[in-house]
C-alpha cells in the first residue's frame, strides 16, 4: 500500500500543480474557460492578450514546454493531447476538435508576415486566416500547419509535413508540401 501511494505522488503532485496553475490564470483572464481535468505539465506555458479567448475542454493534456498563445479565439475540444514543445498561436481564430493527437513539436500558426522587399519583415503586416482541426485526428511529430488550413474529422497527418491545403476527412496528408491520398481502414 506505501509503494502504491509513493510510486503516485509524482502524478498527484503534477495534478495539484496543474489545477493551482489553471486557477491563476481563470483569475487573471476573464475570458479563459477550462474544462474538468486538464493537465498541463511542467513547462507547457499558456499566454493570452487582452480580450483574447481561450477555451480548453474537459480531459486535455498539454505536455511539456508546449505553448498555446492567444491573441484571437482558441479552443482545444475535450480528450485531446498537444505534444511537447508544440506551439500553437492564433492571432484570429484556431479551432481544435475533440479527440485531437498532436504529437511533439508541431506548429500551428493562422498568422504569417509579408514578405514586400520595401520594408523590414519584422515592420510588415501580419495576414491571418483562419484554421479548423477536426475531431479525431492524428498529426505525426515536427507537422507545421499553415493559416487557412481545415483538416477534415479522422485525417492523419505524417511526421515532418508542411501543410499548407486542405486535407479531406478521413484522408492521410504527408510530405514537404503535404499531398493527401484517401486513408485506407487497414493503416
Amino acid at each position: 500500500m506505501l509503494r502504491r501511494v509513493v510510486r503516485n505522488l509524482p502524478q498527484v503532485f503534477e495534478r495539484f500543480s496543474s489545477a493551482l496553475r489553471l486557477s491563476v490564470f481563470r483569475i487573471g483572464y476573464p475570458s479563459f474557460q477550462c474544462g474538468k481535468g486538464v493537465i498541463l505539465k511542467r513547462g507547457a506555458r499558456l499566454r493570452m492578450v487582452p480580450g483574447a479567448k481561450l477555451a480548453i475542454g474537459d480531459r486535455v493534456v498539454i505536455d511539456r514546454f508546449a505553448t498555446v498563445d492567444s491573441e484571437g479565439e482558441l479552443s482545444i475540444g475535450a480528450d485531446s493531447y498537444i505534444g511537447q514543445g508544440t506551439i500553437i498561436v492564433a492571432a484570429e481564430r484556431i479551432t481544435i476538435g475533440q479527440d485531437a493527437l498532436i504529437a511533439a513539436y508541431s506548429t500551428i500558426r493562422d498568422q504569417d508576415h509579408g514578405i514586400s522587399s520595401a520594408k523590414l519583415y519584422r515592420d510588415q503586416q501580419k495576414t491571418t486566416k483562419p484554421i479548423f482541426i477536426g475531431d479525431n485526428v492524428w498529426f505525426g511529430t515536427n507537422v507545421v500547419v499553415l493559416k487557412g488550413v481545415t483538416v477534415g474529422a479522422g485525417a492523419v497527418v505524417g511526421a515532418g509535413a508542411v501543410v499548407r491545403a486542405d486535407v479531406p476527412a478521413r484522408f492521410l496528408a504527408v510530405g514537404v508540401p503535404a499531398k493527401a491520398r484517401p486513408l485506407a481502414d487497414s493503416e
